[in-house]
Order: C-alpha cells, then structure tokens, then sequence
C-alpha cells in the first residue's frame, strides 16, 4: 500500500511537471537591436508551419515607432519565379502584427522596414524555416548569408549597397518605338537605265521586253507613271540636279523590313551639316549572291545640286514597331552567348535572368531600348543601370568587394533548391 502511494505521487508530480512546461512555462520570444530600437519578435506557431503563421513584433520602446512594414517571400528556385509578399503590420495595443501565409516548405526571407516618427527608416532581416524553431537575425548592414555554389540567380544587396552602387529600377511598359536599319550607298550614275528608259519610249514591238529589262534594273510602278506621262528619261540617273537617286544596299535579313514609300534620311561625308530626305522608290528583285543584300532605289527631292554621281553616303531607314514591352538598353547585358537582366524584386533582391530580346530598337524620343519578347512580365521592376555591377557581384564572389563591401550576397539555384 505504501509502495502504492509512493507511485502514485510520483505519477502525480511528472504530470505537474509537464504540465508546467507544456502550459506555463514557454520560451520567451527574443528581443533584437535594430540601430538605437529593441524589438521583441516572434512567431506563432513555432516552429512555423505552412499555413497561416503570426507575426508579433513589440517595440521595447514604442514611443518612436510610427509603423512597420513587412516583407517576406522566397527566391527563385529552378523554373519557380521569386515569391514575395509585402504586409502592414497591425497596431495592437503595445505589439504590431501580421498574419504571413506559408505556402511551401522551406526557408523565407523576413524584412521588416521600421519608421520612425522623426521620418527615418530602419531594416532588420530575418530567416525562419517550416518545422525549426525561432528566427534567425542579421542586421540591415548584413544580409542573411547563403553558402556558395555555382549557378548564381539571384543576389541580396543591403540598402546602404543598394545607394552606393545607385541601382535603380523600373517597371516595364510598353513604348512605341521603331527600329533603324544604317546601309551604304552611293549617289546613282546609271546610264544603264537611263538608255533603258530611252528605249522604252522608242520602242514600239517590242516594248514589253524592254519593259521586263526596266523592272529587272528596278524601276517603280510610280517612275513608269512618270515616265509614260513626261515621255522623257529621267536625267537624274546621269545629272546632278535638284533630285538624286540613291542606291543603298540592305542585307537579306533586314530586307523585309524594307517596304516602297517609306522616308528615308540621308547624310554624306561631303555635306556633313546638311540632312536629306529621300523616298524608297523600290527594291530591286534580284538579290547580290556576293553582298548577300538587295539593292534599294530612293529617290532624294531635295538635293539642291550637291549629291553628285558616285558620292557615298548613309542611308537610315526608321521602321516603326508598334507599341511593345521595352527595357533601356542600359538594362540587358549582352555576352555574346546570352542576354542577362536584372529583375528586382524588392528588400534588396535581385533577380538574374536571361528573356529573350529583339533587335536594338529606339523610342519616339530616340532612346535606346531592346523589345522584351518573353521572359519578363509587364509590371514587373527591371534594373536599367548599375546592372553591370549586380553581374559583377554575382560572377566574381567576392570580387566586387571593394565597391559593395564584403557583407553582398549572393542566392543560387544550389541553395534554392535545399530550401
């Protein structure tokens, strides 16, 4: 019977001992130093779940904190883009709060972004995991670090790094713009079609053949008009007068853009100062299997006398593209081997991505941009300078240094894909 009793107050005294653990005594939540504030910060449930998850933040001093704002999300992870939600946390009574939805396992990144009601703005980063206990804390001067691998995606800057390097983003949009195409010409001594002409109006039997040799030399429907009504040949093909011809070849690949009737500006060596004007008259059908280019015949109506025959010149034809998703041309990276951008996505994230880009193309204020074709999504923040810096960070570990200090890091597909 004693021995009896004896187990059951030992029974009894193991269940007020847990009891005391399991319900009243719980982990305290940490307090971390965030420049001259104390915050106190923690998660419920804890360990994290994926779910709802709360977040609770109490100023030691409250007096100046005026808000908090939150961000919290996950880098890209192979062919899933970045994840990143932003929230205000909630005044309640001494605490702020904030109801953050898990929607994977893994690791996130945590950022809160404190003002202060003297107008300033203090960061603090944080990790947490799914299934482990508590946060992980690293001031705004060191971002949360990540183990090295080989296949950099994305780099984690702090804001001091961010104002040093003077990154600066904007969203993409769509701009109207229009593409140039430069090509050689020369001002046109063609006898050859000038006698063509000539026997044209001569010849009567057997004018349809000299009309198919005009078409292969590359006369217009507009200059056959003219040349039915005037019954002259045009003595601009031999002449300098107040018209010019302008032969100017275009390679096989840009031909297409090429189309009768477009405006053409036209510059010569000779005249540097002055700007010509010209018209595609036509193209001539037969392609130049040495140059791999057609031959485009512009008519110039103000040559004023000075474009003689056989002067070089520069012809610019500007092809209008419609309104397309655009970046600055400052904003992609050429290696020869790819077309790398920088997709920022917030509290210092940055994202390396290779979209695929058309040709150099100009807006209606001759900036240059290149057309987004895929890979970005209209909205989303593009880095359009300082970019060669990110891509320096993230090909050079530790390269760069000197310019963003030793605390840049660097988030790569290896480590995504552990989280």
């Amino acid at each position: 019977m004693k021995n009896r009793n004896i187990l059951i107050a030992a029974a009894v005294l193991i269940i007020l001992v847990f009891g005391y653990f399991k319900f009243v005594k719980t982990e305290p939540a940490k307090i971390y130093r965030v420049g001259d504030l104390m915050l106190q910060v923690s998660l419920s449930p804890n360990p994290p779940r994926v779910g709802d998850v709360k977040l609770k933040i109490i100023p030691i001093d409250n007096q100046n904190v005026e808000a908090i704002d939150i961000g919290y999300g996950m880098p890209a992870m192979g062919n899933m883009p970045a994840m990143r939600s932003e929230v205000s946390g909630q005044k309640s009574g001494d605490s702020y709060e904030a109801l953050l939805s898990v929607s994977m396992l893994g690791t996130w990144d945590l950022t809160l972004d404190i003002k202060t009601k003297d107008g300033k703005s203090k960061k603090a980063n944080f990790k947490f995991s799914t299934g482990q206990k508590g946060l992980s804390y690293y001031p705004d001067e060191e971002p949360a670090p990540i183990s090295m691998s080989s296949d950099v995606q994305t780099i984690k800057l702090t804001s001091k790094q961010i104002k040093l390097a003077e990154v600066s983003s904007a969203p993409l949009k769509k701009l109207a713009i229009y593409r140039s195409i430069r090509a050689a010409g020369v001002v046109a001594y063609d006898p050859d079609l000038n006698i063509a002409e000539q026997e044209y109006l001569l010849e009567e039997e057997n004018r349809e053949l000299v009309l198919n040799k005009l078409k292969l030399l590359g006369i217009s429907k507009h200059e056959l008009a003219v040349l039915d009504k005037t019954q002259k040949p045009d003595e601009a093909l031999i002449l300098p007068s107040d018209r010019a011809w302008i032969y100017a070849d275009v390679y096989e690949y840009e031909i297409q853009e090429v189309k009768a009737g477009q405006g053409v500006q036209i510059s010569s060596v000779a005249y540097p100062e002055t700007e010509f004007y010209g018209i595609v008259r036509s193209i001539v059908p037969v392609l130049d299997s040495k140059t791999r280019s057609n031959r485009v015949r512009i008519e110039v109506l103000n040559a004023s006398g000075k474009l003689n025959p056989n002067m070089y010149v520069d012809a610019i034809f500007n092809i209008p593209l419609g309104s397309k998703p655009a970046i600055p041309k400052a904003a992609a990276l050429i290696t020869g081997k790819e077309q790398l951008v920088y997709v920022d996505h917030g509290s210092g994230y940055y994202e390396r991505r290779s979209p695929k880009l058309g040709s150099l193309a100009y807006t209606q204020t001759n900036l240059p941009v290149y057309p987004v074709i895929s890979g970005i999504k209209e909205g989303e923040l593009v880095v359009g300078e300082a970019n060669f810096l990110l891509d320096s960070q993230s090909e050079l570990s530790g390269g760069m240094s000197g310019l963003y200090g030793s605390s840049a890091k660097e988030v790569k597909k290896h480590d995504q894909q552990s989280h």
